[in-house]
């Protein structure tokens, strides 16, 4: 099965957010000299990735957390440039069985399909609201992912015929489990990400956000949330 190939990167976004009112707070202070110049954050989630062109049960693999670490800069109150690192734990997927001798009497169950990722991010973010508790972002950018893959192809069996005395035979091994592996490929890819940032102290905060990935289709999707602190 051959592996998705690298697509360059290229978006353009477009976002609009409504609005919202938000009570003025100690998040941010209002002087121009005590405003953040950075902030830093650790984060867990959840994420999802497209497999469509495996012939599986399911198109996406999910059920995979995610954990990664930001770094951002901030250019004014509001427009900030943030680097991530992320990793995913092990996501599966199971391609439907295919014939796999001349007649029905051989069988095989589903190829398993393991993926985990890393990858490392760079994006510009918008920070709406002025000295404000919670404050909406949007923001996108492009992201490199490597994608490690292994397959497992299960033991293939075989049905023999009955016996001159009627009984029939256990199915016969044919071919032993078997697995190929592991094979690592990037890809670079747009991104776009919504969400907040809400203070629970001076300079710290509570922070979730969505961000989805796309090249020629959309290819991942990840949910996360986590706390940070800014400088």
């Amino acid at each position: 099965m051959a592996l998705p190939r690298t697509y360059p990167a290229s978006a353009v976004f477009v976002v609009i957010l409504s609005a919202l009112c938000a009570t003025a707070a100690a998040g941010q202070t209002a002087t121009s000299g005590l405003l953040p110049r950075g902030d830093a954050g650790a984060y867990v989630g959840l994420f999802g990735a497209n497999k469509n062109e495996l012939d599986g049960f399911d198109d996406w693999y999910k059920r995979t957390w995610y954990g990664g670490l930001s770094a951002g800069y901030y250019w004014t109150e509001h427009l900030k440039t943030e680097v991530d690192l992320s990793a995913t734990s092990r996501g599966e997927i199971y391609e439907i069985p295919r014939p796999v001798g001349p007649s029905t009497s051989v069988f095989t169950g589903p190829v398993e399909h393991d993926f985990t990722t890393r990858r490392v991010a760079v994006g510009q973010h918008y920070q709406f609201f002025h000295n404000a508790w919670f404050h909406p972002t949007v923001g996108g950018g492009v992201a490199v992912r490597w994608e490690t893959s292994e397959r497992t192809f299960p033991a293939v069996f075989a049905h023999d015929r009955p016996g001159p005395d009627g009984r029939v035979p256990q199915p016969r091994l044919v071919e032993p489990e078997r697995r190929e592996g592991p094979e690592t490929h990037h890809r670079a890819m747009a991104f776009a990400a919504t969400g907040f940032k809400a203070y629970v102290a001076r300079r710290g905060f509570f922070r979730s956000d969505l961000r989805v990935a796309f090249a020629d289709r959309v290819e991942d999707v990840t949910v996360r949330f986590g706390f940070g602190v800014d400088f």
